[in-house]
């Protein structure tokens, strides 16, 4: 009788994983449902206007020895560094700081290099200059 009720609990867990699998393969495009207007339009999410609005900033450092790049408080985010010059890759309201906490020399300069197409801010030519602490750089914004 145990051993029944453990092979239907078995076969049970198989079908109903392979049915998930099975839903999920076939449910790959998310679609959003429109509800701002009312309308039962649907979009698919890579339609969508705010899916994956990304840029990249390229920006120069006078140091990097014990300086921080925080994008929305995480140290870990997506950047290349090479010669005290960042490229860092945002997305649309990102907030980008510098950490100066065990920063020892006198102030960090900041100078925006170069911005992709349809980023609003931060521009190029824009410069920083911070002594210590946690320091707002700017907030991404993109049209």
């Amino acid at each position: 009788m145990v051993f029944k009720f453990e092979k239907f609990l078995f076969s049970f867990i198989v079908i109903l994983s392979v049915l998930f699998v099975g839903l999920n393969i076939m449910n790959k495009n998310e679609v959003l449902s429109t509800v701002s207007n009312g309308s039962s339009n649907e979009t698919k999410l890579v339609n969508s206007d705010n899916y994956l609005k990304a840029g990249v900033i390229k920006m120069s450092l006078s140091s990097t020895k014990n300086v921080k790049i925080l994008v929305n408080g995480e140290e870990n985010f997506n950047y290349t560094l090479n010669d005290n010059i960042m490229t860092l890759a945002v997305s649309d309201k990102d907030v980008v700081e510098v950490d100066l906490r065990n920063f020892k020399e006198g102030t960090l300069d900041v100078l925006i290099l170069k911005v992709s197409d349809g980023l609003l801010n931060p521009q190029v030519s824009q410069k920083y200059q911070f002594s210590k602490g946690i320091n707002k750089l700017f907030d991404v914004k993109m049209n």
